[in-house]
Parts: C-alpha cells; structure tokens; sequence
C-alpha cells in the first residue's frame, strides 16, 4: 500500500510525539517528500499486536473478525509452521493508521 507523503509525514509527527526517540524517522519522511519518493517502508511499532495463545484451530480470518470489533484492521496473520502447514499458536494483528 503507497502511502502518500502528507500523510505519512502525519504519522510520522504523531509518532514522534508519542515516542520522542523519533526525529531521524521525520528527517526521513521529510527529505522523501522533498524529493517526491515514496517514504521509508511503514512503522507498525504503534499498530500491530502480538496475539498468543490462539487455539491450534484458529483462522486469519476469525483473528480478523475478533479485533474489528475495535477498529478497522489492516492484517490479521495467523503464523503457521512450513513443515506441517498447521498453526503455530500465535499470530499478529495490525490496526488502520486510521483506526
């Protein structure tokens, strides 16, 4: 998802607010919009959760289904082992910037 640079150079104010160890993340926006690139790839620190102890029979989409109860959901993962195909236990959960 491009993300358009107002918009990202928002978030990455919000964040640094929320997080005060940020500033080289604004110089790095600011200097994408200047240039007219797409920013840095999209920091989810603020958006996306760790969900363990999820039931071996969980789907991606019944974690989706859960967490938008809350907001809108941009991704929802449930992690599954390669060399079995099934589910590991845990998955991830990100939120709309938006949300």
């Amino acid at each position: 998802m491009m993300v358009p640079a107002s918009s990202a150079l928002a978030t990455s104010a919000y964040a640094s607010a929320l997080h005060p160890s940020l500033p080289q993340l604004d110089a790095a926006y600011a200097a994408a919009a200047a240039a007219n690139l797409q920013p840095p790839a999209k920091d989810t620190t603020w958006t996306k959760l760790f969900v363990g102890g999820l039931p071996y029979t969980t789907t991606d989409q019944e974690l989706r289904e859960f967490f938008e109860e809350f907001g809108e959901i941009e991704e929802a993962a449930v992690i599954i082992d390669r060399q079995t195909g099934k589910s590991k236990g845990y998955g991830f959960s990100a939120a709309s910037a938006d949300s």
